[in-house]
């Protein structure tokens, strides 16, 4: 770390990436005079020693574990630490549980230490107690409790991430490589001090389809539904490429949403097998994380991932005839009703009023 307690100056200039191409000047510049009081430092990142995923298929759970080092910094910065915190890459595109808040997250910390050396080192691990207090998207941070002794400067962890759902796209996980794990650490009441760097541990394995298993995917990304009524071929399973190797059904989980019919199936051969959905009146206008379950092919497919489903409130019309023509002598005469869209639960008509031709009214 490098302390600077001395004023000094600092410059700022501005320039457009035209003029900067043609000429590498700048169009303003401007010196400034540091405060004297003040001081400037950057610490060493964490240094993660290795990273491991106990699974790499998608659309499944796998464990997230982290070995690391706290380094020693001449202000103690990330001294007493109490708490540790990881984001996961882009790539994964965020875990649909952790956003909408049907699943959470599970973590376990761990000290290492190193007694002795060559054939007579010995490694023990020893629990820090602790639990996990936030967890959004693609953030997750473990607390430790107030027992727990806090993190020490020079210490290796090993820190694990416990059932977390893997990458549901397959782009994502092919190119799960290219992002980047972020381990912190800090202090709850005045937040984080230390933070890892991709460049010092290990790239992150592809996330694929299971062995002997290939991708099932809806054919939109986002389903479109206007509540209280069904909504035509909203909805269509297909595999990643090709067609069907093997019969297929799935159905969507709840009660929220239904499809019609109820489950999905395509046979052998087929390209993809479609229904309408739809979701009642009350339900909330916004996106929606749905999903399904595949009851058949499992032996040959993955299941689906999270879909998103835009609720909006568009209106249907129900239409009835302008007049009809009864028969004297009370026999009932049909009159036929007709909806611009499937209703999503029964609607009743009822006759309120009724006039003849010549106005006068007869009910």
């Amino acid at each position: 770390m490098n302390l600077h307690a001395a004023a000094g100056n600092f410059g700022v200039g501005l320039t457009n990436a035209t003029y900067w191409a043609s000429d590498s000047k700048l169009t303003e510049f401007k010196a400034a005079a540091d405060t004297t009081t003040g001081v400037w430092g950057g610490s060493l990142t964490i240094d993660v020693t290795s990273i491991s995923l106990s699974s790499n298929n998608l659309r499944a759970s796998t464990d997230i574990t982290m070995a690391f080092k706290l380094p020693v910094t001449s202000n103690t910065v990330m001294a007493a630490s109490d708490f540790v915190a990881v984001q996961l890459p882009f790539q994964w595109m965020g875990v649909a549980a952790w956003m909408d808040g049907t699943g959470t997250a599970s973590a376990s910390l761990k000290l290492v230490t190193t007694t002795g050396t060559g054939t007579a080192a010995k490694t023990t691990k020893t629990a820090v107690k602790g639990a996990v207090s936030q967890v959004s998207g693609c953030n997750v941070v473990f607390a430790l409790d107030t027992t727990a002794t806090k993190l020490a400067e020079g210490s290796s962890y090993e820190f694990t991430l416990s059932g977390v759902p893997t990458a549901e796209s397959a782009v994502g996980g092919a190119a799960m490589a290219l992002g980047s794990v972020v381990l912190s650490v800090g202090k709850v009441a005045t937040g984080g001090f230390g933070y890892s760097s991709a460049q010092m541990f290990n790239a992150l394995a592809a996330q694929t389809a299971p062995t002997g298993k290939d991708l099932m995917e809806f054919s939109s990304a986002v389903a479109t539904v206007s509540r209280g009524t069904y909504t035509k071929g909203a909805v269509c399973i297909q595999p990643a490429s090709g067609n069907f190797k093997a019969a297929v059904s799935a159905s969507v989980q709840g009660t929220v949403f239904k499809t019609y019919p109820a489950s999905l199936s395509a046979k052998m051969g087929a390209a993809n097998a479609c229904a309408d959905m739809g979701t009642g009146s009350g339900t909330q206008m916004s996106t929606h994380n749905v999903r399904w379950s595949v009851v058949n092919g499992t032996a040959a497919y993955t299941g689906l991932p999270t879909q998103q489903v835009t609720v909006n409130g568009a209106s249907a019309t129900v239409n009835v005839p302008d007049k009809v023509t009864c028969s004297l002598g009370g026999s009932s005469v049909p009159i036929v009703v007709t909806a611009s869209a499937v209703p999503f639960a029964d609607v009743k008509i009822t006759l309120t009023t009724s006039q003849a031709d010549d106005e006068k009214k007869t009910d």
